[in-house]
């Protein structure tokens, strides 16, 4: 990738969502994740809001791709890893699918995908697997794909059976059987080791070439790949493999000509690859061949095709037909024998066609009516016509009963009518007829001796039947065994390789190989159940899936995989509400290999779940199911009790009751709310009894005792506790259940303080200037033995600051006032240390707090006011920047002469610096290339008095890319090098350089980023004070902050954070 040039702040033509772009990029790559995947979801936000249609547009397959949104699919799959930084794996797998609904063709949002899959155990592994390798198929070569490739596929063994499993056998020569060079024949019925676990719906065989169509769109082949028919650069395909081209692109039906091949998708855009010759690609008269599947931009969209050895005929959504490739039979139907057609052309009909098929050299099709039409060569009757002699315009077949399907051979014919039964004509000297004579027939023949019949399958001399239920039946003489007439099967016989065990959807043929797909479970059709849908954290939720086929018939053997994945959607537990943990979430799913499977899940975090189950990328039909995990039974070493005095030591007047609660968590630490019992014993999870006791240290005696029965809606227990008359230092008790909660508050009960008093002699010492980010120390004294416990905060609040405007995202919050507690380490000492991040003159008021009239009041004395001067730290990099940036390169990229530049040299907060260190070197050079070598030009510097320093640059070469780097003490600036040439090429989003690693200058709506910023602080800050009330459960409350021994007292020493 390299190194590359960057602008400075947003571009004369950039909008607010690709500048926010380029924040969440930036944040990325500074390795902040939360601040990324915040700017990610604002860019998505204002991105769908502004087109509104390429998000409603994922939900049909069939629109266009040019209205989705490829710059959807970008911010997804950033977000997709900035999700993976967080560690949240499940919504990391969302957005890349997202990104691949938004592109299918886009390598990234696959890697993406792929990658977050990965980390959800085996199952998230199966669809890992597929989506790597689409994006391999997309980027050949690449090396970090290979290496996740070569990462999910260690140890890797495909389970045994899989829905709509492939089947071939025949003649293998030229690898059309998919089995490796290693296997060329097969007389039974294998599986395709390189197709198990993936949904296949439809498969088609060429001469010597096989198509297999899956689920999702994506299309495999193998075989004999002399002219591209293969799709893919190799001359023989001895394994199925992804045909590259088509990914992403949906394809919903494919056909197979002896060396072409068609592909329709969910568009109805046709795509056409392989031997075009004689036309039958439809691209014009000059394709002779096309390796790769490439679109026929004349024709418009179709919804079925046929190919015959060397045409195709495609079926228009009105009823209409098209035409191209070899037509010296009239097999176009066209009304002439002109050898070639290059094109697609209309076909004139007067009915509306429902139903198209093409053979060696001739062509049937079926009508609304359910009449029969055929045309082209009829040399052993096989247009059914009654006569040997060709047409070029189709005419109507007569038969007895309506015709529902028409198939092809080479030479002769079969249709299925409306009642199901078969009929066949053409050559029969293989036993093509089924009437166990070798006669060839000019009109259709019935074929007795087989049950209802849904569909058929014509090779060279065979013919396979399918049933309803699945069943095989076939006569004639097979295409590997030409030569033996031994094998001729002269009527109907069942395939009892298949039969009881499988049934088979459908059925291709290829001159010697033939290759079928079963009906197995599909995901829409297979139903999820569960025995209940509520449960506690930490107990199985268990559920049943029932597999079924396309048509809603049940499933009797297993083998199919079935991925599920618990998703959190609403939690009580702030952290998991962000998506900022991992929900410790298990979903295990056992194969009864009865066509039913044995579910279960639970997870840690209490809350509401969606359980999604899917089979192949799709989900069953009651997914997603949502779930619910309740919390448990209360657990006292979790729980916590909190005093409505927050200072540091509890402290008490003689006779006053004091007010708390107590903060009830289950074992897996999530809040315990009251719900509906889900069984009658369930009730006992929320009738605790809270006991609490009042003791005196010295002689244990229980001074106060009172129970507080049930937990209330917001999870807490309200107590309270009388203070004694006595004054001195006592101890809480807090029991739930007759377990003791830890740690033991300590109560400190004195007498009422003068206020007033203590304040006339309180003393505060505070420093006069300071630097930003160094601690700053305020002292408060008192006379001794006034008061024994006082409380005091002091409040900071600045006057100016010279932070930048990308600063002030960051720590504008700092300008607001700053309110910190100082902690008594004596009877007449408090301290506090404080550090400031924003440069400016403070006023600090430091009050003394008293109590009002009740507990729920307090009042406050501010006893001194004072100012402190905080300098600006030494200069850094992250913000240090070029004043007036985008106006003053626009000037040297216009200007014939010198210009000077202004640099301001900022410290790592933003804060302007007020002067230049000695020891700082700003460094400026020119160069033609985005690093530096030995064609620099050094620029000429001038420190300046107010912590600038100017550089002179000289005026461009016309027509010589420049670019301008800007080095701190060997370091380069904020966006440096910058490109000053005057054309500028565009930059591939998808190939882009990194960028810096700080956030860049703002220009969008300053109240709007602070109020993001103020809220992702806030969130932050709440998971912190979580993580010390944790560590203050086992402590005293007196030793909530560090303190160390020094001399004759203590001192206290700490980073106040708000």
């Amino acid at each position: 990738m390299g190194a590359g040039a960057s602008s400075l702040g947003p571009q004369d033509n950039e909008d607010d969502t690709t500048f926010q772009k380029r924040q969440g990029d930036i944040a990325y790559q500074a390795g902040q994740f939360e601040d990324a995947i915040a700017w990610y979801t604002t860019c998505i936000v204002m991105a769908i809001a502004a087109n509104p249609t390429a998000a409603t547009a994922l939900d049909d397959a069939s629109v266009s791709p040019a209205i989705r949104s490829h710059a959807l699919a970008k911010l997804y799959s950033n977000r997709s890893a900035a999700y993976i930084g967080v560690g949240n794996f499940e919504k990391a797998l969302d957005d890349g699918l997202a990104a691949i609904e938004h592109h299918p063709t886009w390598t990234k949002g696959y890697f993406r995908a792929s990658n977050a899959a990965m980390h959800l155990g085996d199952a998230g592994k199966v669809d890992a697997r597929d989506h790597i390798l689409k994006a391999l198929a997309l980027a050949p070569g690449d090396a970090t794909l290979e290496a996740t490739r070569k990462l999910l596929f260690t140890n890797f063994e495909p389970h045994q059976q899989g829905v709509g499993t492939v089947y071939s056998w025949g003649r293998g020569d030229e690898g059309q059987l998919g089995h490796g060079m290693g296997k060329i024949r097969q007389s039974l019925p294998t599986m395709l080791d390189a197709l198990r676990g993936k949904h296949v719906v439809e498969v088609a065989a060429g001469a010597m070439h096989t198509l297999a169509l899956l689920v999702d769109g994506d299309v495999f082949t193998w075989g004999n790949n002399s002219y591209g028919q293969c799709g893919v650069p190799e001359p023989t395909v001895e394994m199925p493999r992804l045909v590259p081209c088509l990914v992403g692109r949906r394809i919903t039906a494919i056909a197979c000509g002896a060396g072409h091949s068609v592909a329709i998708a969910a568009t109805g855009a046709v795509f056409s690859w392989g031997i075009g010759k004689q036309g039958q690609l439809g691209h014009g008269y000059e394709c002779v061949q096309e390796p790769n599947p490439r679109q026929i931009l004349s024709l418009e969209p179709v919804a079925a095709v046929a190919c015959g050895i060397a045409h195709t005929m495609f079926l228009l959504p009105d009823g209409s037909i098209r035409g191209c490739g070899l037509n010296s039979y009239g097999q176009l139907g066209l009304g002439h024998t002109k050898p070639i057609v290059g094109v697609p052309t209309s076909i004139e009909l007067t009915c509306r066609v429902h139903h198209v098929a093409c053979g060696g050299a001739h062509s049937c099709l079926v009508d609304a009516d359910g009449r029969l039409w055929s045309a082209g060569s009829n040399s052993c009757g096989q247009l059914g016509l009654g006569h040997s002699t060709d047409t070029c315009e189709f005419e109507v077949v007569a038969m007895a009963t309506p015709c529902a399907l028409v198939v092809c051979g080479e030479e002769f014919s079969g249709a299925v009518a409306a009642t199901r039964a078969v009929y066949m004509w053409g050559l029969g000297i293989a036993g093509q007829m089924g009437d166990r004579t070798y006669t060839s027939y000019d009109a259709p023949h019935l074929v007795d001796g087989l049950p209802p019949v849904e569909t058929l399958s014509l090779s060279q001399a065979q013919v396979f039947a399918v049933t309803g239920e699945g069943g095989v039946w076939t006569w004639g003489l097979p295409g590997d065994r030409a030569h033996d007439a031994g094998a001729i099967i002269e009527s109907p016989e069942q395939v009892a390789a298949f039969f009881g065990k499988k049934r088979v959807r459908q059925l291709g043929c290829g001159r010697k190989h033939y290759v079928m797909v079963t009906r197995g479970a599909f995901g829409p059709t297979s139903t999820l159940s569960f025995k209940n849908t509520t449960a506690k954290v930490g107990e199985w939720l268990r559920f049943t899936i029932a597999a079924m086929d396309t048509e809603g018939e049940e499933c009797t053997t297993g083998g199919s995989q079935f991925v599920a994945r618990l998703s959190l959607q609403d939690a009580t537990d702030p952290k998991a509400a962000l998506g900022l943990t991992t929900q410790d979430s298990v979903v295990e799913i056992t194969d009864d290999m009865d066509g039913r499977y044995s579910g279960r899940c639970r997870s840690a975090v209490a809350g509401r779940y969606v359980l999604v189950v899917t089979l192949n990328s799709l989900p069953v039909a009651q997914s997603p199911f949502e779930v619910e995990l309740v919390s448990g039974h209360v657990h006292p070493p979790h729980c916590h009790v909190i005093w409505a005095k927050t200072s540091s030591l509890l402290v008490g007047t003689p006779g006053e009751r004091l007010q708390g609660h107590v903060e009830c968590r289950d074992n897996f630490n999530n809040l315990v709310r009251p719900t509906t019992p889900m069984k009658s014993d369930d009730a006992d999870d929320f009738n605790v009894m809270t006991v609490v006791q009042l003791l005196d240290p010295t002689s244990n005696a229980v001074l106060f005792k009172q129970s507080f029965p049930s937990i209330d809606s917001n999870s807490t227990v309200d107590v309270y506790v009388d203070c004694p008359v006595a004054a001195g230092t006592y101890a809480i008790d807090v029991r739930i259940d007759g377990e003791a909660l830890h740690p033991t508050t300590s109560l400190v009960v004195q007498p009422p303080t003068d206020i007033a008093a203590v304040a006339a002699t309180c003393r505060v010492l505070l420093p006069s200037h300071g630097v930003v980010d160094e601690a700053i120390a305020v002292h408060v004294t008192w006379d001794g033995g006034m008061a024994s416990r006082l409380d005091f905060t002091c409040t900071a609040t600045p006057n100016s600051h010279t932070l930048s405007a990308r600063a002030l995202v960051r720590c504008g919050h700092r300008l607001d006032p700053r309110v910190f507690s100082l902690v008594q380490v004596d009877a007449s000492t408090a301290i506090a240390t404080v550090r400031f991040e924003v440069a400016s003159v403070y006023t600090v008021v430091v009050s003394l707090l008293t109590d009002g009239d009740n507990d729920a009041t307090t009042s406050s004395h501010a006893i001194a006011t004072t100012n402190i001067a905080v300098a600006p730290g030494r200069a850094h990099v992250d913000f240090t920047e070029i004043c007036h940036g985008r106006a003053q390169l626009a000037r040297v990229q216009t200007s014939a002469n010198v210009v000077d530049l202004t640099i301001q040299l900022r410290d790592r907060f933003g804060n302007a610096c007020e002067s230049v260190h000695p020891d700082d070197v700003v460094t400026g050079l020119v160069t033609d290339l985005p690093t530096v070598d030995d064609r620099q030009i050094g620029l000429d510097s001038v420190v300046g008095k107010d912590g600038t320093v100017t550089m002179s640059v000289p005026p461009l070469v016309p027509g010589q890319r420049t670019y301008l780097h800007m080095w701190l003490n060997d370091r380069p600036i904020m966006y440096s090098p910058f490109e000053l040439s005057e054309a500028v090429e565009a930059v591939d989003e998808e190939n882009r350089p990194p960028l810096g690693i700080v956030v860049p200058p703002l220009v969008v709506n300053l109240d709007d980023l602070r109020r993001q910023e103020t809220t992702r602080r806030r969130a932050d800050q709440a998971l912190k004070r979580e993580r010390e009330r944790r560590q203050a459960e086992r402590d005293k409350q007196d030793k909530l902050k560090a303190r160390k021994r020094t001399g004759g007292g203590f001192t206290v020493q700490f980073h106040m954070d708000e």
